[in-house]
């Protein structure tokens, strides 16, 4: 039976790191878990999250790719509010989700309310305005993006891209949705945009 030692020779930072290195290649493929590391190696991960300050620093020295070992991202509120106006300033004339910041940031969008509270408030640190579900836009403003969009896309633009840029009117489905002029009582959604490209002669 081959005899091998439970802990370490010793706690250099390089033989913590090594440890790591170790521990990645013997799960074969696995990912890289505090908790798979905890079961497998010879040094407990506190050591090394006391030793470079946290899980994360440790992965990034030893070289541990993001395949191998997923990070947590984590963000100060300051550093949230940052991200929204650099959102914010790419994206000008459009109104600033909760769901298109989530992605950009690559969490979870429940994670912002849970950590942060409510969007709103985050969205007013920033100095920016929440999205105007409740505006009613005029019947040229929904025509005009629908036909910025169709153009843009070369169809029928989707309910996701309304929040997206080319698209200025956030809130255009719900009023095509749910206005009575719009429902297809008479000419259809398509024949009115048709009718409309040619009053516009585009």
């Amino acid at each position: 039976m081959k005899f091998e030692l439970q802990t370490l020779e010793e706690y250099s930072d390089e033989a913590l790191l090594a440890e790591m290195v170790r521990v990645a290649q013997a799960l074969n493929g696995q990912r890289l878990t505090i908790e798979r590391f905890d079961s497998m190696a010879r040094v407990h991960s506190t050591t090394i999250r006391n030793r470079f300050g946290s899980w994360q620093v440790a992965l990034d020295k030893a070289g541990i790719s993001e395949a191998v070992a997923r990070r947590i991202k984590t963000f100060t509120r300051s550093e949230i509010v940052c991200a929204l106006l650099d959102y914010a300033t790419e994206n000008p004339g459009m109104s600033v989700t909760r769901d298109d910041f989530a992605v950009r940031l690559g969490i979870d969008a429940s994670t912002l309310t849970r950590r942060f509270g409510k969007w709103e408030k985050l969205l007013a640190e920033g100095g920016l305005a929440p999205v105007p579900l409740g505006r009613r836009y005029s019947d040229e403003e929904c025509f005009e993006n629908v036909l910025t969009l169709w153009t843009h896309y070369g169809r029928q633009p989707h309910f996701a891209e309304l929040n997206r840029p080319p698209s200025t009117v956030g809130a255009l489905l719900l009023r095509l949705s749910s206005s009575e002029s719009m429902k297809p009582k008479g000419p259809s959604r398509r024949h009115s945009l048709a009718k409309y490209r040619k009053s516009r002669k585009l």
